[in-house]
Formats: structure tokens, C-alpha cells, sequence
């Protein structure tokens, strides 16, 4: 027997007598176990052997999100998903037609039932409705608003949490 595949052959049941007997989690939860023994130091660092390099982020400019699409997203069959006003919806999974949403911080455009997904728990909508696939200028711009809305938020709750609390006493 490979010394490697033992742990798979510990649990035997006696009525099988002998026959292998095991649980696929039990195999997972070894080899996780003991992959992670091998990978954190006695301080609970990651060794050295086992840290991923980090990846560089690319330098692309907004200016080159129409050039890039397509490889950005492999999934897309169609380069032009996502980018055409009153075209295909630019979620991967979705089909939809009519994206008329901008979603302001990947300038992707969006069906309505997609847009309405991605503004639904956030408080600055991401998506906004257009009546045309806006410019450069125009996208840049509308990712500054966002940005301004955001921080403005921000400032209004940290705002009323350090406000003085007065009491009548």
C-alpha cells in the first residue's frame, strides 16, 4: 500500500471486514488539515514556500476600458457585451437585452433587473439610468460624482456619531 493513501484505509467498519470504508469529508478534511499544518509556521505565519506572489494591477486608464473588454472578461463570447447602449446586459450570466443602466465604476452597461441588483444595498446607487452610451469625459465624470457622493455620506455619518450627546441633568 502507498504510505500516502493510508489515511484513507483508517476507517474500516468490522462487517466489512477489511473492506475500505470512508468518507469523502473525512478524506478532504486530512488532506486540508494536513496541507495546512505544512503551510503556517508555529506562529501561525504562512511559510514562505506557500505565499502567492502578488499580482500587479494593470495601469489601464478609463480611456482604455472599450479596447480591453474583451480580455478582461474571457466569459464574453461577445466583445461588444456590456457595451452597446440598448444591447446585451453586461453580467456574464445574463442574457438580457436593453442595458440601458451605466454602472458608474466599471462603465459596463446593465439591464434593469441587473442595475437594480447592484443598487439594491447600496445607498449611493452604483448604476444610473442613460439614454446613450456616454463618452470618456462623460464616464470619468460620472465616477467622480459617484466618488463625491460616497465621501459625502461618509462625512455626514462620522458627522452623527461624534456629535456631543447633551443631557438635561
Amino acid at each position: 500500500m502507498n504510505p500516502r493513501h493510508r489515511f484513507i484505509f483508517r476507517n474500516t467498519l468490522p462487517c466489512h471486514q477489511g473492506t475500505p470504508y470512508f468518507s469523502i469529508s473525512t478524506t478532504q478534511r486530512t488532506v486540508i488539515d494536513m496541507t495546512r499544518q505544512n503551510a503556517l509556521t508555529p506562529n501561525g505565519h504562512v511559510r514562505a514556500r506557500h505565499a502567492k506572489p502578488a499580482t500587479t494591477r494593470s495601469t489601464s486608464t478609463s480611456a482604455e476600458v472599450g479596447e480591453v473588454h474583451a480580455n478582461r472578461y474571457p466569459k464574453h463570447e461577445d466583445p461588444t457585451k456590456g457595451q452597446v447602449y440598448n444591447g446585451v446586459c453586461n453580467t456574464t450570466a445574463c442574457v438580457g437585452r436593453r442595458a440601458v443602466w451605466l454602472n458608474r465604476g466599471t462603465f459596463g452597461l446593465y439591464c434593469t433587473t441587473c442595475a437594480r441588483g447592484q443598487n439594491r444595498y447600496n445607498e449611493v446607487p452604483i448604476c444610473i439610468l442613460v439614454d446613450r452610451k456616454p463618452t470618456i469625459a462623460e464616464m470619468d465624470a460620472h465616477h467622480h460624482a459617484m466618488m463625491a457622493d460616497m465621501s459625502a455620506l461618509r462625512k455626514a455619518r462620522h458627522e452623527q456619531t461624534t456629535e456631543p450627546h447633551f443631557s438635561n441633568s
